[in-house]
């Protein structure tokens, strides 16, 4: 070849490479067809000029790949921008975050499973490791495989591929032959593999590698027909997603006249859309004739103007899976996105786990990222080694529990109660489950990890996120720097019910003491699920609380929960509290959890009970009737002791319907008459129909009061003559000492 021809022919190669990139920016399907074309035209001039061989031949291939490509570009009925798809050859993403130590360890740990070993792959594996040296061993599996008894009645020995292809080798040239050679599209059916999940995964996988799960309730109002086929249609062609179904519970009836097998997964190896109509090619992974009942007609799509399809799968409309299947598992190539962070921890659920709808034991993480976009999470749970009670044990039941994933805008600080989750996973027995969350820019969210039924041991796990802009995965940060954990008891002395009821101020209290300014979280955490719970934080000067009135109280958690009850103060002064913990209903008893975080160091105790230390004296009931609005009746003590009485209603009626009680009014007096001596009077002198009873706080009673006209308790309604209310109470007496309180006196008008 002459030098100017050279130099022509490096020119346009140089031009149809620059083709070749023009063909990767089109932004529309004639440019792209043009700068095909131009790419084909260049490489063509170029192989006119061409003397070598070798370069003819190069040449020639790249005329052809690129006329080919430019009658694909043309004929192409979907074309989008090369800059839209992305790279299937590039490698999937890898987390850049450093592992710490005991995140290393975790990962050594779930490298030994069953007895065998699989180390960690930080790098990709020199190929000399594999090589065998001459007179070496071949390597060989210690332990033991666990088979079925089905199995092992056809279970011929484990065997290596040369010796199971020796005999087909004795009849060739003696070369090594290839394991498997597909000629056609491979096909895999069910067989003495009992679980048709892995074999459908694997039917879905014969030209798709499985990915992370993500799994849709198809019977959710929230899914519609159209809108599944359009995220999944392209996604599924650009061999971008794998697609497994599985049905829910069906009788028997249902399985015979829809000819699907209950609680079973089948494969979804094609997808089509042609005139409006758009179907799903359906594979089930059993082996044998009954593959595809009859009973299937009624709701299989059309096989008209549909390519032959193989034993066992048949096509079916779209909308009729969504009809008769539950579940739709998609599993995502996470080589479509560039960023990826792994988090890797352990949860021991061996210690008191939580309960439902509370978060407090719960892992939490915070997820963050600067330009915002959707950002995927994968929830794996690390496979642990099973343990084989015996060989005869065919299917050792062992409950495989439930987990999910929860999204909150909570700014990466830990949340306590499930309540108010932006995105919340569906609860899954599979060791995978995957949530897509839409962030928007310089945001941050809280991510919890949730159980249901895991077994109570300690669980290794690893989050994953990936998107197509840059994250961050970390820890989760504590709302309130200071944290005090209380325990607590609803016995049937303490177990006084809501604030309706007269016995709330007997549930257990605690005074907080606040030395400074600060915000304060207060979290109420019970076991027992069947208890609603609740907690309030009142102005009391640290003492315990024994009227409710609205204006005392500065917080509380709102209606009564299931779980755990939450109340939250900002900026909460300095100062001494008291806080009342409650179930819903009087005598309902159980064991709970205080939690008092705060942003500043605070004092939290328990409050004794109102009569702990204290004699406990209480008088017959006195009656009221109609018109009559005064009673009392004489005390007496024969020491000096320190005394409060409380009046409680016990029964108001109007003949025999009842009502509420009246305001009644209690004085501690001595003597009667004009010069009578008020020693103690209830609410500052004034009436009260308080449910919780009303009360004489604290005062010393004196003994030998008798020459002075004697002590007495005296109750005064508001009723008037006129009245017709009939009140019954009781007066209950807390003292140092015994105090008597004799029987009843009713004034007349």
């Amino acid at each position: 070849m002459s030098r100017p021809n050279a130099s022509t022919q490096k020119t346009l190669i140089t031009q149809a490479l620059r083709a070749e990139n023009n063909v990767s920016s089109a932004i529309s399907q004639s440019q792209a067809l043009e700068a095909a074309i131009d790419a084909a035209e260049h490489y063509m001039k170029a192989l006119r000029l061409a003397t070598v061989q070798k370069d003819k031949q190069s040449l020639d291939a790249k005329c052809k790949e690129w006329l080919t490509r430019a009658e694909r570009i043309k004929t192409a009925k979907d074309w989008q921008p090369a800059a839209c798809i992305q790279d299937r050859t590039s490698r999937p993403p890898i987390s850049t975050r450093k592992l710490t130590t005991r995140e290393e360890i975790i990962l050594l740990e779930g490298a030994k499973l069953n007895g065998f070993i699989f180390p960690p792959w930080a790098d990709p594996l020199n190929p000399l490791e594999f090589r065998h040296e001459d007179g070496a061993p071949p390597f060989t599996d210690k332990p033991d495989l666990h088979l079925s008894s089905l199995q092992r009645s056809i279970f011929n020995g484990w065997k290596r591929p040369a010796e199971l292809l020796a005999t087909k080798a004795e009849k060739t040239d003696g070369t090594p032959l290839p394991a498997i050679l597909v000629s056609d599209k491979m096909d895999l059916v069910q067989d003495v593999l009992t679980d048709c999940s892995v074999v459908a995964s694997l039917c879905a996988t014969t030209s798709r590698l499985e990915r992370g799960l993500d799994k849709v309730f198809l019977h959710n109002e929230d899914v519609t027909g159209f809108q599944l086929w359009q995220r999944l249609y392209r996604a599924f062609h650009h061999g971008d997603v794998l697609l497994t179904i599985g049905t829910g519970k069906l009788t028997e009836r249902e399985e015979t006249e829809l000819g699907l097998v209950s609680e079973h997964d089948y494969a979804i190896l094609d997808m089509k859309e042609a005139k409006g109509r758009r179907q799903m090619l359906v594979k089930n992974p059993w082996a044998g004739s009954d593959a595809v009942p009859e009973g299937t007609g009624h709701i299989l799509a059309s096989q008209k103007h549909l390519p032959p399809v193989p034993p066992g799968t048949f096509w079916m409309d779209c909308d009729n899976v969504l009809q008769n299947f539950e579940n739709l598992y998609l599993n995502w190539n996470p080589q479509i996105f560039r960023c990826r962070e792994d988090i890797h921890f352990t949860w021991d659920l061996s210690e008191g786990r939580g309960v439902a709808g509370c978060f407090v034991k719960n892992p939490q993480f915070a997820l963050s990222t600067e330009t915002g976009g959707t950002v995927w999470l994968l929830l794996g749970k690390h496979f642990e080694t099973i343990e084989h009670p015996s060989s005869d044990d065919e299917n050792p039941h062992v409950e495989p529990g439930f987990i999910s994933l929860y999204a909150f805008n909570a700014g990466g600080k830990k949340v306590s109660l499930s309540d108010g989750a932006l995105y919340r996973g569906p609860y899954v027995d599979s060791p995978n489950t995957l949530m897509r969350l839409e962030v928007p820019p310089k945001a941050t969210y809280t991510v919890v990890v949730s159980e249901q039924s895991l077994a109570s041991v300690t669980q290794n796990f690893t989050l994953s996120a990936v998107s197509t802009s840059p994250i961050q995965l970390s820890q989760a940060r504590n709302k309130h720097m200071c944290v005090r954990k209380l325990q607590g008891t609803w016995t049937p002395s303490s177990a006084g019910g809501n604030a309706e009821s007269a016995r709330y101020p007997f549930n257990p209290q605690f005074s907080l003491e606040v030395s400074d300014t600060t915000d304060i979280s207060l979290l109420l955490e019970c076991p027992d699920t069947e208890l609603a719970t609740h907690v309030k934080l009142f102005y009391s000067n640290g003492a315990r609380v024994s009227r409710i009135r609205s204006r005392d109280i500065i917080t509380d958690s709102g209606d009564y929960r299931r779980g755990g009850s939450l109340a939250e103060k900002c900026d909460l002064e300095k100062g001494s509290y008291t806080i009342v913990c409650s179930t819903f209903a009087p005598d309902q008893l159980g064991r709970f959890t205080l939690w008092v975080s705060s942003s500043l160091p605070c004092q939290v105790k328990p409050l004794a009970a109102e009569a702990a230390g204290r004699r406990t004296v209480i008088s017959d009931i006195g009656v009221l009737p109609p018109g009559r609005d005064r009673m009392l009746a004489p005390l007496e003590t024969r020491r000096l002791t320190r005394v409060k009485f409380i009046a409680r209603s016990r029964l108001s009626v109007i003949g025999n319907h009842p009502v509420g009680p009246s305001p009644v009014l209690m004085t501690i007096e001595l003597g009667q008459g004009p010069y009578k001596e008020i020693l103690a009077t209830s609410e500052d002198g004034s009436h009260s129909d308080a449910i919780s009873g009303i009360r004489v706080e604290d005062f010393d009673l004196h003994p030998g009061l008798e020459d002075k006209g004697g002590a007495w308790i005296v109750l005064e309604r508001i009723g008037g003559p006129g009245g017709q209310v009939e009140d019954h109470f009781e007066v209950e007496a807390l003292a140092e000492e015994r105090v008597e309180i004799g029987e009843w006196i009713v004034e007349d008008v």
